[in-house]
C-alpha cells in the first residue's frame, strides 16, 4: 500500500507537470538523465526511442509528429491523441501500463523485434535493394 501511494503521488506530479509543460520537472528529465548532451543533441527523437524499444520497453508517443510509424500495427507501444483530453489519456494509458504487467512485457518484446527494423544492416539491405530495382 505504501508503494502504491508513491507511485500515484508521483504519476500525479507528472500529471500536473506535463499539464503545465514544466520543462524543469525533474520527473520529466529523469528519463534523459543518462543521456549525454552530445547524445541528445546528435540524435533525433525518434531514434531515442527506437533505442529504448530495444531495451523491451514498450512505449508512449503522442499523435503528433512521425514516430506513429514507429509502433503503429506492431502492439510494442501505445498513441496517446494530442487533443484536449490528453492528459487524460495520457494517465489512463500510464495506469494500464503501471497495472498490466503482461501488456509491459508483452509490448517490451515486440519492441525489441520492431526496433530491429531500424538497424544499420536493414538500412543497408533496403538501401541496396533500391539500387537494384
Amino acid at each position: 500500500e505504501k508503494l502504491e501511494i508513491i507511485l500515484n503521488t508521483l504519476f500525479n506530479k507528472y500529471l500536473e507537470d506535463i499539464k503545465n509543460n514544466n520543462r524543469d520537472s525533474n520527473i520529466i528529465k529523469s528519463y534523459l538523465y543518462n543521456m549525454s548532451e552530445e547524445y541528445k543533441n546528435n540524435n533525433s527523437k525518434e531514434r531515442i526511442v527506437i533505442e529504448y524499444m530495444a531495451m523491451n520497453m514498450p512505449v508512449i508517443i503522442s499523435d503528433a509528429g512521425g514516430m506513429v510509424e514507429l509502433i503503429d500495427t506492431y502492439d510494442c507501444g501505445t498513441v496517446v491523441q494530442r487533443n484536449q483530453n490528453f492528459v487524460l489519456e495520457l494517465s489512463k494509458t500510464l495506469e494500464n501500463y503501471i497495472c498490466d504487467k503482461e501488456l509491459r512485457i508483452r509490448q517490451g518484446r515486440n519492441a525489441a523485434k520492431r526496433s530491429k527494423d531500424f538497424s544499420e544492416e536493414v538500412y543497408c539491405e533496403q538501401f541496396f535493394a533500391l539500387q537494384k530495382n
